[in-house]
């Protein structure tokens, strides 16, 4: 069981089993890389937290919990890089703003970019499999591919619309440079 996991500055993780506990969270720093990984099964929190710094997620299988928002929660991060992982189960599809395969939430004034989701799989999400949130006016978001991801499943429907992928604006917030191409899902 892992009860915290927290990489920080910088380093890479390879092969590397973390199942059960409470969260697995890269902190910050940059030039992290965490590739052919299981990260499974997390309690209470979001399975991976990612707070600042650049990173890259490679190939891994991230099982969500029952009980939290995401599968992977992203705030404020430059350079972010997922690509080829497999999400199963982002969270609890009872709860309401049930848990999403992938939250990214953007509340800092300045200039963020270099976001790139390519080719994972979403199976069984709570709630959208991609969901980005700019929240604070001022904040700019540039530089967003999300191309040739599969997405199964995702279940949370109390109004029978919680969309595959979900974008927000608010005012005074700024996306540029979005490219959406290549996804596919049902169910």
């Amino acid at each position: 069981d892992c009860v915290s996991a927290v990489p920080s500055w910088g380093g890479n993780i390879d092969t590397t089993t973390l199942v059960g506990g409470i969260r697995y969270t890269l902190q910050g720093g940059s030039s992290m890389t965490c590739r052919a990984s299981y990260l499974a099964g997390m309690s209470v929190q979001n399975v991976v937290s990612i707070t600042s710094g650049d990173a890259r997620y490679i190939d891994n299988y991230i099982w969500g919990q029952q009980l939290s928002r995401s599968g992977m929660f992203v705030g404020n991060v430059d350079n972010l890089q997922i690509i080829g992982n497999h999400f199963f189960r982002g969270g609890d599809s009872t709860a309401p703003d049930a848990a999403h395969s992938i939250t990214m939430y953007y509340d800092t004034v300045g200039t963020k970019g270099g976001l790139t989701i390519v080719g994972n799989s979403f199976d069984h999400s709570g709630g959208a499999h991609v969901r980005i949130r700019l929240f604070t006016s001022g904040t700019l978001l540039r530089g967003v591919l999300i191309a040739n991801n599969h997405g199964y499943q995702n279940e949370f429907t109390p109004d029978g619309t919680m969309p595959w992928m979900d974008i927000t604006t608010e005012a005074g917030t700024v996306l540029t440079g979005l490219s959406v191409t290549g996804n596919t899902g049902r169910g």
